[in-house]
Formats: C-alpha cells, sequence, structure tokens
C-alpha cells in the first residue's frame, strides 16, 4: 500500500512540473505526453493517467480508484509488449505479468500471455495463471482454501449495485420534473457503468471466481454483467462458457443469458427460452433450426 502510495505522489508531483505536456498533441495531432481523465468535473480526483509518444503508447500509464490509489499500472514498451500490475483497493498488488498489445486497421487487441501470478488482499499467493494470447491455459493452485477475501469483495459490489439502483431509482421516480429525471437517469448509468466495468475487468485479468473459492458469491459477476450493455455481454460471454463448463455457472442460466443476448442482436434464440404473452396464449420468439432444439435444451439442461 505505501508502494502504491509513492507512485501515486510522485506521478502527480512530476505532472505538476511539466503542465505543458498534459493532454497536448504533436504537431501531427497525435497525442503526445502525459493524458489525464478525471472522476470528477472539477478535476480534483484522476482517474487515468496515460503516457503517448506521438499517439502511441509508450512508458508507464496509471489508473486510479475513486480513492486515489493505483488499480493498474502499465508498462509500455517499443515492440507492442508491456508489463501489467493490477492492485486490490488497498494498495495490495493483486496480479502482475506480460501483455501483447497488437494493432490492425480494424482494432487493438490487447491480451495476457504468460505466467501471472494471482495474490490474496492480504499479499498471499493464491494461483498461478498461465495464459496463451488472452487465454487461460493452466492454473497452478496454490492453496485450495476458502478465499474470503475474494468472497468479501464480490459480496460487496453486489451490495453497492443493488443499493446504487435501488437509490437512483428511487430518485428518478420521486424527480419533480424531466430535468431531475434526466440527471438521475445519466447518474444511475454512469455508476452502472463503473460496475459493469469493474466486474468485467476483473473476470478478464483473474478468471471467472470458482464455486469452492467462494461459494455462492460466485453468481454475482454473472448476475451483475446480465444488466450490461451488449458489448460488454459479448466480451463476457466465452469467460461465462468456460465457467459454466466447469459447473461455476449453471447451464440454464448460461441458456437464458445466451438466446437474450441473441435477441438484443436481432438473432433467433437457440434455446427458446423467450416468449411473450398474447392474450392468455405463449408465443415463443423464433428459433435457430428448430428441428435440433429439443436436443439443444437438453445438452443445457431444459426441459
Amino acid at each position: 500500500m505505501k508502494h502504491s502510495v509513492l507512485i501515486s505522489i510522485l506521478t502527480l508531483v512530476l505532472l505538476a512540473c511539466v503542465p505543458h505536456r498534459i493532454n497536448s498533441v504533436d504537431k501531427r495531432g497525435k497525442r503526445h505526453g502525459h493524458w489525464l481523465s478525471y472522476y470528477d468535473s472539477a478535476q480534483t480526483k484522476v482517474w487515468t493517467n496515460i503516457a503517448f509518444r506521438h499517439g502511441k503508447n509508450r512508458g508507464y500509464s496509471y489508473y486510479y480508484y475513486a480513492s486515489g490509489l493505483i488499480e493498474r499500472k502499465e508498462f509500455y514498451k517499443r515492440n507492442k509488449r508491456l508489463n501489467v500490475w493490477l492492485y486490490y483497493p488497498n494498495g495490495q498488488l493483486k496480479t502482475k505479468g506480460k501483455a501483447i498489445q497488437e494493432e490492425t486497421k480494424e482494432k487493438i487487441h490487447f491480451y495476457f500471455t504468460g505466467v501471472w501470478p494471482l495474490f490474496s488482499d492480504s499479499g498471499q499467493l493464491m494461483r498461478i495463471q498461465h495464459y496463451e494470447k488472452g487465454q487461460i491455459k493452466k492454473i497452478d493452485y496454490i492453496s485450495h482454501q476458502h478465499n474470503d477475501s475474494l468472497k468479501r469483495f464480490l459480496e460487496f459490489i453486489d451490495r453497492q449495485f443493488q443499493e446504487t439502483n435501488q437509490r437512483l431509482t428511487d430518485s428518478i421516480n420521486k424527480a419533480n420534473n424531466p430535468i431531475q429525471k434526466k440527471y438521475f437517469r445519466q447518474l444511475k448509468k454512469e455508476a452502472d457503468s463503473l460496475i459493469f466495468s469493474l466486474v468485467l475487468n476483473h473476470i478478464l485479468y483473474n478468471g471467472y471466481p470458482s464455486k469452492k473459492e467462494v461459494d455462492e458469491a460466485a453468481n454475482i459477476p454473472f448476475f451483475i454483467l446480465s444488466f450490461a450493455p451488449v458489448i460488454y455481454r459479448h466480451v463476457a460471454l466465452p469467460i461465462f462458457e468456460e465457467a459454466a463448463r466447469k459447473k461455476d455457472i449453471e447451464l440454464k442460466s448460461l441458456a437464458f443469458f445466451i438466446d437474450k443476448l441473441r435477441m438484443a442482436n436481432q438473432q433467433k434464440q437457440l434455446y427458446g427460452t423467450q416468449y411473450y404473452l398474447e392474450g392468455d396464449s405463449i408465443k415463443y420468439y423464433p428459433v435457430e433450426k428448430p428441428n435440433e432444439l429439443l436436443e439443444r435444451r437438453r445438452n443445457m439442461g431444459l426441459e
């Protein structure tokens, strides 16, 4: 924790010494120097401090919790490779390792590679994850003891998500005019986005939580991201499918998730879980290859 605080202080001090390089561009309009974003409109709480060299990530970049402690640190090299450090909210190192950033004309692809040790929030080595092009190929479990710190973290996120949603929904319903309603809807959207990003980043960097480690708290990432925008759900789907194979997510729940995601993309559902009422009759939305529906449902544990 002291290490993270010291880095935060030194970063802000150095930035204060070179104000002309903050959020600036080079002669070709490319980002150059340090680019900062903030949690607040008064620009008192730094959210990100990303270093650029003529439009490319170079050197150290920092991502902060609202508390001011570092959430993530990255060091970019010239060969598209980088070192990454992730931290808990208390400042303790969560995991570290190497990553690769590949760029094409269409997109930028970022993935973990090699060995990534995972620590508890008290500094205990929990497991070692082996990545190949962003996919976990092997996990060495150091301890199979119940991971109470991870369980507490997931339960805290779940409470924050539900309580914040309830509070802001109540504020929207009680608002006296359209301006107030719009304001609270925007707050709710921003609060949801922060939670969705936090949960998605967690399972991307650490893998899906095992029920052996956290009991029923393993359902929390799946529950929260089920409410997320389509882009979040697309990114999470391969992780959810792997978790379902390991029985950390129920196949039935995954079937509902997939059908809803397909319908959001104007595609036919696979498992026939989505329907609507027309009078007293149940009408099912279109299904892909209806003649294979029963077999697909059986494979997912659906009746």
